[in-house]
């Protein structure tokens, strides 16, 4: 039985893999997308150098469009992707030319976690030039709700299926779940599901990024309404039984600020008087909520932020160095499976979970400033040409609920690179109505056949 599940994946692995390199250029990003949310990270096929399915995937579709785009005018070659790939790659030289000098290695390392992490972007901008943007979303709705249901389904039989047979299929296992007791992190006090991402905290990642996303096209004729309000319940559901808190405020965020934009004028001055005078009501339970229960309280927090100052206190500006964290902070439990950070005195710290604790101690404050400049670049873009583009509407929404994720909960394995995929999707797609000021008239008569590469296809326009 074992070596049919095993077989099988092999297979599936191998057809993805064959579809991010051979097929058209919606087939290759869907399938980019739907392995990469398919297979866990924790999976590996080779141990040294680490090469996960993942990887495999994103190294196929970059290397691919780049021997494609070789004599041609490279679609990542875009202006609009200098100025916040710069940042991030001035503040990681600059921190390795700090604390390790000229080290090849170090560098090595730094490409891979780049490629790794900022090639889903570069990897969505060019699928977004290329092909028709809400017609690759309505083909993704029916895997995100089997996905959903695969959450409720491990809360219920307390075993993670697809985790389970996908990471028993490879030779190495690096994840936080251990496989000897069906790879699930129910708690005494609160459901948990990971499915096939490598925490729930990641779910939760997945889960409200692909809310904030599709929220922006209710009501809109976009996709067909019934797929579109059945994929958001279902990414509600999944939402409650991940039992990440941070995800379901995110969404809860989404839904006021989206709400709120479509009220009328009066309706907003009275929401706005409302949440000033009760925002220090907000504030207080929020904060007793998070002191009085379980999980990652404020206090936890507050010990992470403290540990990492004075982690960085002999180089504040540049950081400790690339993956410091992974190598010197983040230990391995006895089962093999990856352990938490652990303070001086022996003291749990549990994951650092915040990007800025993560930033701060790898990057220093440079890497910090500069990662947070990428992040408002692309938030100001897509509020800049949010009435020419529904694009834009469902960019805004996913980087502010994105941000707020990072920064809250943190980042666990490639949970990250969801919410890259999204951004630089709408990235493209919103380029292209300020570039060439498509209309929605001219939009709704192109062909949906594939575009040239030399061509400049329109997108679709959206009133706000």
């Amino acid at each position: 039985m074992s070596l049919a599940i095993n077989l099988i994946v092999y297979i599936l692995f191998a057809a993805i893999l064959y579809t991010v390199c051979k097929s058209n250029e919606t087939s290759k990003f869907y399938a980019l997308a739907l392995g990469t949310l398919l297979f866990p990270a924790a999976g590996v096929i080779i141990e040294k150098p680490t090469i996960a399915p993942h990887h495999a995937f994103i190294y196929t579709y970059l290397f691919t469009e780049f021997i494609q785009s070789i004599g041609k005018n490279p679609t990542y070659f875009k202006r609009i992707l200098y100025f916040p790939l710069f940042l991030i790659i001035a503040s990681t030289i600059a921190t390795i030319l700090y604390t390790e000098g000229f080290n090849i290695k170090t560098f090595y390392v730094a490409v891979r976690d780049f490629c790794e992490t900022y090639g889903y972007l570069i990897a969505a901008f060019i699928a977004g030039t290329k092909t028709e943007g809400f017609d690759i979303f309505d083909k993704f709705h029916k895997p995100v709700i089997v996905f959903c249901i695969f959450a409720v389904i491990e809360v219920l039989i307390d075993y993670n299926i697809p985790y389970m047979f996908i990471c028993s299929a490879y030779p190495n296992y690096n994840g936080y779940a251990s496989l000897e007791k069906g790879a699930v992190f129910l708690e005494s006090w609160r459901i948990r599901a990971a499915v096939t991402t490598v925490h729930p905290t990641a779910l939760g990642t997945v889960l409200s990024t692909l809310f904030a996303f599709y929220l922006p096209l209710w009501k809109k004729n976009i996709l067909p309404q019934r797929n579109l309000q059945i994929t958001l319940i279902a990414l509600i559901i999944a939402m409650f039984v991940s039992g990440s808190r941070t995800s379901m405020l995110c969404a809860i965020l989404t839904l006021g600020i989206f709400f709120y934009t479509k009220a009328s004028i009066y309706f907003k001055i009275v929401l706005v008087g409302l949440a000033i005078f009760s925002f220090g009501t907000v504030i207080t339970l929020t904060i007793n909520y998070f002191e009085d229960s379980n999980g990652s309280s404020l206090d936890l927090r507050k010990e992470q932020l403290l540990f990492s100052v004075l982690t960085i206190q002999q180089s504040p500006i540049y950081g400790n160095g690339v993956q410091y964290i992974s190598k010197y902070i983040f230990g391995v439990n006895s089962d093999g499976t990856k352990g938490l950070a652990w303070g001086s005195d022996d003291e749990n710290l549990g994951g650092l979970e915040s990007i800025i604790f993560r930033k701060l101690i790898d990057y220093g404050f440079l890497g910090l400033g500069c990662f947070f400049a990428f992040l408002l670049y692309f938030q100001f873009y897509f509020l800049i040409h949010r009435k020419k583009t529904l694009y834009a509407h469902c960019g805004a929404f996913v980087t502010l609920s994105f941000t707020t994720f990072l920064i809250l909960s943190g980042t666990l394995a490639n949970s990250i690179v969801y919410g890259y995929t999204i951004l630089g999707f709408c990235l493209a797609r919103t380029r292209k109505i300020a570039v060439l000021g498509t209309t929605e008239d001219e939009e709704s008569k192109e062909p949906k056949a594939e575009i040239e590469e030399s061509q400049e296809p329109k997108a679709l326009t959206a009133q706000d």
